[in-house]
């Protein structure tokens, strides 16, 4: 009798401790479950509160490159042509690529602080923000008749400069991109080289433009055409996040 007590004592003892081990590591899986979800959540409503604004940015970029590609350029270069379209030429340009990589680097900002764990539609829209990087700072894009050449190329530390000066706070702490009218009035501050100074690549890229066709040689547009390609397609992305 003493025996088979003992036996019953030791089996109920192994059972309550594997009840618990078992218990505690169910605990611990729906725990890491739901945080892994929450964080999921999270980067799913930063990324459809920034959408719209990255869809708009790039909707004006995709219209300025399809402007700067089809249009004639020759005569709009500084101390020539019309002011008003010279500005337009060279100041709204610049504009519209850093408004892209203003609400981007915003984005990423706001991310960096979560878990990056995502569905398959935001991980496709990440690559995608990941090729159109690569194609702004990829020296593969050349001018065929000019090897040394590639207009328009901006490195990615010029990226993340130019979105982080053209990102402001709201009065409730949120970032936003800076206006037209505030990015044209830093732009022309002949006291501030250094905000102007991140644009250059991008005059640079004008001019090499106005050159080639001044001269009658083909016009540098290979990064244009395929910066092209790659903001229709981020476009679709983002409205199948809708």
């Amino acid at each position: 009798m003493a025996d088979s007590a003992l036996i019953i004592a030791i089996v109920s003892l192994v059972a309550s401790f594997l009840a618990t081990f078992l218990a505690s590591l169910t605990a611990g899986g729906v725990s890491l479950y739901s945080e892994e979800r929450r964080r999921r959540l999270e980067t799913g409503k930063l990324i459809s509160r920034y959408r719209d604004p990255l869809f708009l940015a790039s909707s004006d970029l995709l219209e300025r490159l399809e402007t700067v590609i089809r249009r004639k350029l020759v005569g709009l270069a500084p101390q020539q042509g019309d002011a008003f379209q010279r500005d337009t030429l060279f100041i709204f340009t610049s504009f519209v690529i850093g408004q892209y990589l203003s609400w981007v680097w915003i984005l990423r900002r706001q991310i960096q602080y979560l878990r990056y764990q995502t569905g398959r539609q935001d991980q496709a829209l990440t690559e995608k923000l990941r090729e159109i990087t690569h194609c702004l700072f990829t020296d593969k894009i050349l001018v065929p008749t000019d090897k040394t050449c590639a207009p328009f190329m901006l490195y990615r530390g010029y990226q993340l400069a130019i979105g982080e000066i053209m990102s402001v706070r709201e009065p409730d702490g949120s970032l936003v991109c800076m206006g037209y009218a505030s990015f044209v009035e830093k732009y022309n501050d002949v006291q501030d080289a250094t905000f102007r100074g991140w644009f250059q690549p991008i005059e640079k890229g004008i001019y090499a433009l106005i050159e080639a066709e001044d001269s009658g040689r083909p016009r540098p547009h290979e990064r244009l055409h395929e910066l092209q390609g790659h903001l229709t397609q981020l476009q679709r992305l983002l409205l199948d996040q809708v």
